[in-house]
């Protein structure tokens, strides 16, 4: 049932799509109708799925089960396979949906938004990554430190994972910009900081973020919560979380703004029916314990509307 409904979503917008009249559209309205049809190898469609990473091969093994089920759940649509694109920065990744190498794009919060606001990109769909549907990010520190409130980190020095981190920079740093804290962006941790702003540091990742905060290296540290409560589990006591960020989307899929609205419809039908089978729900489990892709409830605006106020603040401010 599920596929007769596809196929007739991608027949109706093919037809309507056949009278467009645009400049070179007789071209363009070729190119939809045959979506859903047996496609000449002329005609064939590759449906693209880009990720950022710096790690290419361990990137392309990581969306390997997701993209051999793509493959053949959109064969009867006319795409003769998947392939994945790795970019190494948002702003490669935005170039490459907007020249069209890339058709969807799946990350965390942050980098989607980014890369939306670049190339025009739309999200569309939310992906439960490890299980979870959202997340937030904490500020914490030691509790010998006696620090208890966010105000009091002026003239310290906080640690943060990477600027293109969602729970380790943008949700932490725009809740201090929301709090009226002037930030300070420092090369070393050891450098001065006025005392009436906070100066922040990126370690290249949550394990350094954490260590650095137990040997006294910085005050206080940001990241996703649930890796505070894992790296902390030995010793709870010893640690205090001053903050709880507001929790956005654990990850999202967006879509190039131009991309066919047959194939558009076609792939989020394949994503979000993936847990009705079982080959859907094994690639599910095998492509990082994903359970599944859903709409966002309430609406993509709503859903990230933390994650635009926050890129608002700190844009403003011209960090991170």
């Amino acid at each position: 049932m599920r596929t007769r409904t596809i196929r007739v979503v991608i027949w109706v917008l093919a037809a309507v799509s056949a009278g467009c009249g645009r400049s070179g559209g007789e071209e363009s309205c070729l190119e939809a109708s045959t979506v859903g049809s047996a496609a000449s190898a002329s005609t064939e469609r590759i449906l693209r799925v880009g990720s950022v990473s710096k790690s290419p091969k361990k990137e392309i093994s990581t969306f390997k089960p997701l993209q051999k089920y793509l493959a053949e759940a959109l064969r009867p649509y006319g795409v003769a396979r998947c392939e994945v694109v790795v970019a190494s920065s948002v702003e490669e990744m935005a170039a490459k949906m907007q020249n069209g190498e890339v058709d969807i794009y799946i990350d965390s919060p942050w980098p989607v938004l980014r890369v939306c606001q670049l190339s025009g990109a739309i999200p569309i769909l939310r992906r439960w990554k490890g299980g979870e549907a959202d997340y937030r990010a904490v500020i914490f520190t030691r509790k010998e430190s006696g620090l208890t409130e966010i105000k009091q980190l002026t003239g310290r020095v906080i640690a943060l994972d990477e600027p293109v981190s969602t729970s380790g920079c943008l949700l932490p740093l725009g809740a201090l910009a929301a709090a009226g804290i002037r930030l300070r962006p420092l090369e070393d941790a050891s450098a001065a900081v006025p005392a009436d702003q906070v100066g922040y540091v990126f370690t290249g990742d949550e394990e350094n973020v954490f260590f650095w905060v137990l040997r006294g290296k910085a005050v206080a540290g940001a990241m996703l919560e649930a890796k505070f409560l894992q790296y902390t589990a030995a010793s709870p006591e010893e640690f205090k979380v001053i903050l709880y960020t507001d929790r956005v989307p654990r990850h999202i899929v967006c879509q190039r703004r131009d991309l066919e609205p047959a194939m558009a419809a076609a792939v989020r039908e394949v994503l979000v029916g993936m847990t009705e089978s079982e080959s859907g729900r094994t690639a599910l489990r095998k492509f990082q314990n994903t359970a599944k892709f859903d709409q966002f409830p309430g609406g993509a605006d709503a859903a990230l509307q933390p994650v635009h106020r926050s890129m608002e603040l700190l844009q403003a401010l011209g960090l991170p």
